[in-house]
Parts: structure tokens; C-alpha cells; sequence
């Protein structure tokens, strides 16, 4: 990695990089903080639940009964999104679930009153884009 000539260095979208902080104090203490960070263009969709990024086979578990997912849509594109009891693919899920409203903070907030188990998370952009995401909720009951 090149810090003055960031022109030099080839990124890889398709994997977060972990980026580590470290400070010391005087006495040679020290601390440190790791975040994780996914490259996009700046039209690009992500969906985050509850902070997380799916892993590579698109899922997310969770093990709280209070999930929030984020369309962080960098485009500005209007979204629709689903939200189904069960494990669809993108064609199934087009017509199936319920179609979810943004809160006022832009986050939806997702309902797993149907109990723990798999539930698909789908969304749409204005640009026909399809994101589906499912997420393995275990509320710890």
C-alpha cells in the first residue's frame, strides 16, 4: 500500500480490508481498535443489518430480537424492500413477504414476530439492482 500515491495501489472490491490503530502512551502502554472496511463507487447499495455486513454467501446472524437493517443506497436511488419468513432467492421473493417503510432516520426496522429461523431481507433499487440478504435470527430465548 502506497499512502502518498494512492494511484499506485490496485484494490480488491470483492473482500473487506481491516484497517488496525494502535497508540502507546509514554510508558509503553498501549491500545488498539480495528475497523473493517468494504470498498464501493459512490452509486453503489449496501444493506447492513445491525451493523454487520453479510458474509460472502449473503447471510447475517443475529442473535437479538431487535434487528435494524440499513439500505445505505450512495446513489440516492429509491429503494423497495421485503422482508419474508423463510429462505427465498430474488425471483421468489418479488412477490413474496411485505414491503417494508423506511424509519425517518432512513434504517428499517425488521419484524421477527414469526419466531427465530431464517427470514430474507430483499431489495430493489430504481435500477432493477436485487440485493437478498438472509438473516438467522436467534432472539437467545
Amino acid at each position: 500500500f502506497d499512502m502518498d500515491n494512492i494511484e499506485k495501489n490496485t484494490f480488491d472490491r470483492t473482500s473487506p480490508y481491516v484497517i488496525r490503530y494502535t497508540v502507546w502512551d509514554e510508558v509503553g502502554n498501549s491500545a488498539s481498535l480495528s475497523k473493517q472496511v468494504i470498498l464501493c463507487a459512490k452509486d453503489d447499495t449496501l444493506v447492513v443489518v445491525n451493523g454487520e455486513l453479510p458474509n460472502a454467501a449473503g447471510n447475517v446472524y443475529v442473535t437479538s430480537a431487535s434487528v435494524k437493517a440499513e439500505i445505505r443506497n450512495y446513489g440516492g436511488l429509491f429503494a423497495s424492500v421485503r422482508l419474508a419468513k423463510g429462505q427465498y432467492n430474488g425471483a421468489q421473493m418479488k412477490t413474496k413477504g411485505g414491503v417494508l417503510s423506511a424509519n425517518s432516520d432512513g434504517t428499517y426496522t425488521l419484524d421477527f414476530s414469526d419466531g427465530d429461523g431464517w427470514y430474507t431481507l430483499f431489495v430493489r433499487t430504481l435500477y432493477q439492482d436485487m440485493y437478498v440478504v438472509r438473516i438467522y435470527v436467534k432472539a437467545g430465548n
